[in-house]
């Protein structure tokens, strides 16, 4: 049981389902693609996938048989799914070895691993799906080292992985066999009980690569609040300051919809967007931990529009801005904007996104519409831009330069 209390717990990391085919066996000897079984899971169903071992994880049965023990509140409470995958291998014929030392002549001859599998009653009684990697493509597809390897999968994302168990901090090399076994399956399962709970509550424990944990081994704290039919999500450094903000169309925070916000851990804003039912949207921006402006992007529904002509050079040390800064730009446009009388009769309002050229001498040159709303709204955004008053130039090293530039002009009629 030494072994057990030195087990590599692994670190955790967050993805998504595997892309590639992984073939593993139903107990039917049938191959069967394991990402299919997977996406099997209905909308909304938390599915969990626990590989075990006989060869090489003397606590994996326990484990499994623990949560056996725990599955009808889990399925009651969160509608869970589980399938478990044996991952033992017949390499050089280890596994057909171990089956004679530990059957002997009692047991008919060893045909397969998951022959074996479908046989044995102890596994039998477990109230979940079973299947077999006979071929070790799972195994080694998920670069596994060990067993077991736990994941909860969500709409077709992982949203936990654990690859190896949790053992007390208080727990003695010089505890039975048996009882370090329960005592660590029991910590397991009540650990993952605690996950699921927190996956669906206003409070949760995320992991660096925001998947859900446990709070003793959060990087993260998410708050939760549901606002119409959006859930506003908030997810702090565990010390307090907020790392992100936004908007989602779930409360598991799969799908963003509408602002979402980044920061620095020192407060700094670092990226300011919109999404459009998990797609990118709009004028997105980005920051140093200075809280300077370092770039800027337009999407539409995911696409990005500016994408056919990028600005002359990435290595642009200084970007254009309008001289006097935002607030004479904000003053700007106010001044000289003329709402179009037809636009505002129909009641029309909405963003023009306008790109155009700050030339070395700070001129405006070459603006185009690139995104409009209403004819008359788009010329008047051109108009607007075409009659700017010089900006400052951005400048690479050292020497004045041409950059491209795109901003969204706001119509609103409030």
């Amino acid at each position: 049981m030494k072994k057990i209390l030195t087990t590599l717990l692994l670190a955790l990391i967050l993805q998504t389902a595997f892309s590639q085919e992984i073939i593993v066996k139903n107990l039917q000897g049938e191959d069967v693609d394991f990402n299919k079984i997977v996406q099997q899971s209905k909308k909304d169903q938390p599915t969990l996938v626990i590989t075990w071992a006989d060869t090489y994880c003397g606590v994996c049965r326990t484990i499994i048989n623990e949560l056996q023990n725990q599955y009808i509140p889990l399925k009651e409470n969160y509608n869970l799914r589980v399938i478990t995958l044996n991952t033992d291998s017949n390499k050089d014929g280890y596994f057909k070895k171990y089956y004679n030392r530990k059957f002997g002549d009692d047991k008919e001859p060893f045909t397969s691993i998951t022959n074996y599998v479908k046989q044995d009653i102890g596994v039998q009684k477990w109230n979940f799906e079973k299947y077999v990697d006979e071929y070790f493509n799972f195994f080694n597809t998920a670069k596994l080292t060990g067993a077991p390897a736990i994941y909860i999968f969500y709409n077709g994302n992982a949203k936990f992985i654990r690859k190896g168990f949790w053992v007390p901090k208080d727990a003695k090399s010089s505890d039975s066999g048996e009882k370090l076994k329960q005592t660590v399956s029991t910590l397991t399962v009540d650990n993952l009980a605690r996950i699921l709970a927190s996956m669906y509550a206003n409070t949760a424990y995320l992991n660096k690569n925001k998947g859900f944990t446990i709070k003793e081994e959060a990087t993260y704290k998410r708050t939760i609040v549901k606002i119409g039919d959006l859930y506003e999500i908030t997810d702090s450094w565990i010390t307090g300051e907020i790392q992100m903000k936004g908007t989602f169309k779930d409360m598991i925070g799969d799908i963003h919809h509408g602002k979402t916000v980044w920061y620095y851990k020192n407060g700094k804003l670092k990226i300011s967007g919109n999404y459009y039912e998990g797609k990118k949207d709009s004028v997105w921006y980005y920051y140093d931990e200075k809280g300077n402006e370092t770039n800027s992007e337009l999407y539409e529904r995911g696409l990005n529009v500016a994408l056919e002509e990028k600005q002359p050079s990435k290595a642009v040390i200084s970007k254009p801005s309008f001289k006097g800064g935002r607030e004479a730009y904000v003053a700007y446009l106010t001044q000289n904007m003329k709402y179009p009388e037809t636009a505002r009769r129909a009641g029309v309002q909405g963003k023009v996104f306008v790109e155009f050229v700050v030339a070395k001498d700070g001129s405006i040159q070459k603006v185009k519409l690139l995104k409009g709303v209403h004819p008359d709204l788009d010329a008047e955004a051109i108009r607007l831009v075409q009659n700017m008053p010089k900006w400052n130039p951005g400048e690479q090293a050292g020497e004045k330069v041409n950059v491209k530039q795109t901003i969204p002009i706001n119509f609103n009629l409030q």
